[in-house]
């Protein structure tokens, strides 16, 4: 078991750990965000999303990883990636956040941050990693009014990257 209690990520929402009987769920709210898949060049598939669960950075643990839903009642509104210790030990990194498409511009999103931002200063992380796509103006956008600078890019699996952080 890790470090957070992710029963804080959020004051608004039920937060509770992904797992396997959370896939149909999870794809499904998935498929409300077709261009996040197109911007990525990737096919979306209940069994990446599967893999997904266990997939990990370099050195890391299963108990540094964090994949959890927020569900309003029984809906699963939002999901989010979120690894404890990477790049380094005072960073998290943000590996995965998507709000249900139905939910987008309407403040579901930077809620869920807002909450998280001020959980994990609370437990001492000094600043949180991202990437997200080189062509994707909403999610450049969106990141931005979250705080977050661009520090550089990198190259992926899904194409540009552009890297960013908020510190704390």
């Amino acid at each position: 078991m890790g470090r957070f209690d992710i029963g804080k990520f959020s004051y608004k929402h039920k937060v509770k750990k992904i797992d396997g009987e959370d896939i149909e769920a999870l794809y499904q709210l998935c498929l409300t965000n077709p261009m996040y898949y197109e911007y990525c060049d990737a096919m979306l598939t209940k069994e990446d999303l599967q893999d997904d669960l266990f997939r990990l950075p370099p050195g890391k643990a299963l108990k540094d990883k964090y994949h959890v839903g927020f569900w309003d009642k029984d809906v699963l509104v939002a999901v989010l990636d979120l690894i404890d210790g990477f790049p380094d030990c005072h960073t998290a990194y943000l590996g995965f956040f998507m709000v249900d498409g139905r939910l987008s511009g309407k403040g579901r999103g930077s809620d869920i941050m807002k909450d998280l931002f001020t959980y994990l200063a609370l437990e001492k992380v000094g600043k949180i990693r991202l990437g997200h796509s080189e062509e994707n103006p909403q999610a450049a956008g969106f990141w931005k009014k979250q705080g977050f600078t661009s520090i550089g890019k990198a190259d992926h699996e899904y194409g540009k990257m552009i890297i960013c952080e908020k510190t704390f």
